[in-house]
């Protein structure tokens, strides 16, 4: 269910939706009744939905639920260190707001993944016991699968 959010005012070719009242809740005016109609939601996070509709009366005691799914990706990859794939090291995943971690597996080694990373640009990186790090920046976008492989090479002399 939509709480909060940034919602305004919506119009069609065949008719405007108002958004008012509680958070979430929308009002639809200049439609013939009954009749069928689609309603489209979408909202900034999440991903967008729609619903057929039937109203039957004109009196405003129609009413519609829209369920939004957050809009979030699996950031998956492989950390090697010196071309080998190396569990125990942290992961992260921030955008500047949120930091999400994970700690690289040692079966299979150096496997990681990251799950519920918001779209936007992020920072993907990984630092060694002795202070080497890997870093990427990285744009999330719903609906894609994001494999970001980290590797961090010895200290030259």
């Amino acid at each position: 269910v939509l709480r909060g959010g940034d919602l305004e005012r919506v119009a069609t070719s065949s008719s405007t939706a108002i958004v008012d009242g509680p958070a979430g809740s929308f009002r639809i005016s200049g439609v013939e009744v009954p009749g069928t109609y689609t309603v489209g939601v979408s909202a900034p996070g999440y991903v967008a939905a729609t619903v057929a509709i039937d109203l039957v009366t004109g009196d405003g005691a129609d009413e519609v639920l829209v369920t939004l799914e957050r809009a979030t990706v699996a950031v998956t990859g492989v950390v090697r260190v010196d071309g080998v794939g190396t569990g125990g090291l942290v992961v992260t995943v921030d955008d500047g707001r949120v930091m999400r971690t994970a700690v690289s597996a040692d079966d299979p080694a150096g496997a990681y993944a990251i799950a519920d990373v918001s779209p936007g640009v992020h920072t993907i990186g990984v630092t060694t016991p002795d202070g080497r790090s890997a870093s990427t920046l990285v744009d999330v976008v719903v609906g894609s699968e994001l494999v970001v492989d980290l590797s961090i090479s010895s200290v030259e002399s």
